[in-house]
């Protein structure tokens, strides 16, 4: 029994120890690659070992999570790239653990990803109380699976708002919203009242016509502060799209970077878009994914390129060959063709012209 015994154990302390060097080397804390540490807890390092991004991909217990936390060798990074909620199902015990570790360690956060939190209220009610109480860093916050109601958007809001907390992105994830919520959400400054919050991206979240348009009718306007725009594959419809396009072209636009995602573009916004490639003062960079184009029209209408920088992602790679070729005719090159279906584009430099740029006092830039 003895060698057998020797055996497990060998075994055991060999799977923490390439679980501690694969920290040591990447810096992923993934939950789903946690030893069992009940038995034998590693024995103390000399030299600390940094946790620079939290992935909790598996159901991870609050024992497990405890028993981490009293690895002292085990330590937080200052700057944490992500804390990814993913597949945790949260209770309110669990919650305060994490974060009782985030607060002793105090850093800054990159991004985190609040996933199902929501699905706990006494969870959501504590991570929002915390962030407040604590100014922890978030610049950027996916809301995951949360489904809105009037009081989770007043605490978004309240984050938007607190420059301590210094939130410059807000990504709605999978979020569920009700008319009511975004119209209180857009009513209470949630794209103007903070000029931190730079970057919004729509996600798959899931939104009613209605709303869509009043979030755009609301980023359309030069109250807005969003400089970076995601649709995500939230459809945009022909009202939206137009608005938007126009908006795109105008001397009030704070939008330097678009991504368009699975949007259809008819006749007449298929023009539009090609004005917007021609036309646009503020814009660039702007991304095209897997977007259904009327390419007659938008051939035809694009005269000259002035947006400096140009992502283009198809389902076929004849699509990918078409459009690269529509846009090398008017002034771009190849800068990398990332692979079949993916490509980016660049204006080339005896085409560029000067970009308006909007940083408090009007200025031209050349980038």
């Amino acid at each position: 029994m003895q060698p057998s015994l020797v055996k497990i154990n060998n075994s055991t302390e060999k799977k923490i120890n390439a679980w501690i060097h694969g920290i040591n080397k990447t810096g992923y804390l993934r939950s789903s690659a946690i030893p069992d540490l009940t038995k034998n807890l590693p024995a103390q390092k000399d030299q600390s070992i940094w946790v620079e991004a939290i992935d909790l991909n598996e159901q991870l217990s609050e024992d497990k999570l405890k028993q981490i936390v009293r690895l002292k060798f085990l330590k937080l990074d200052k700057n944490i790239a992500i804390i990814d909620f993913n597949q945790q199902n949260f209770d309110s015990s669990f919650i305060k653990t994490l974060l009782d570790w985030i607060e002793s360690e105090k850093p800054d956060i990159r991004q985190i990803n609040l996933a199902k939190l929501a699905h706990c209220s006494k969870s959501w009610r504590y991570f929002i109380d915390w962030v407040i109480r604590t100014k922890c860093v978030i610049k950027s916050i996916d809301l995951g699976e949360t489904a809105m109601n009037l009081s989770r958007t007043k605490d978004i809001i309240t984050l938007i708002q607190d420059s301590a907390i210094q939130v410059s992105r807000i990504d709605f994830g999978s979020s569920l919203w009700k008319f009511s919520e975004m119209k209180a959400f857009l009513w209470m400054g949630g794209l103007s009242s903070s000029q931190q919050l730079t970057r919004l991206a729509l996600g798959d979240s899931k939104i009613c016509p209605d709303s869509i348009r009043l979030l755009i009718d609301h980023l359309c306007t030069q109250a807005s502060h969003i400089q970076v725009f995601s649709s995500g594959v939230v459809e945009l419809g022909n009202g939206e799209l137009t608005k938007l396009s126009e908006h795109l072209m105008s001397r009030q636009s704070n939008i330097i970077s678009c991504v368009l995602s699975n949007q259809v573009f008819d006749q007449d916004r298929s023009l539009l878009l090609a004005k917007v490639v021609s036309r646009s003062e503020s814009m660039r960079h702007l991304a095209l994914i897997n977007c259904w184009i009327d390419h007659k029209k938008f051939e035809s209408s694009l005269v000259s390129g002035r947006v400096e920088n140009i992502y283009l992602e198809t389902i076929t790679a004849g699509q990918i060959h078409h459009m690269t070729d529509c846009f090398t005719q008017k002034g771009y090159h190849v800068d990398q063709k990332i692979s079949r279906h993916r490509v980016r584009l660049k204006l080339r430099g005896d085409n560029h012209q000067p970009i308006k740029k909007k940083q408090g006092a009007e200025a031209y830039v050349s980038s």
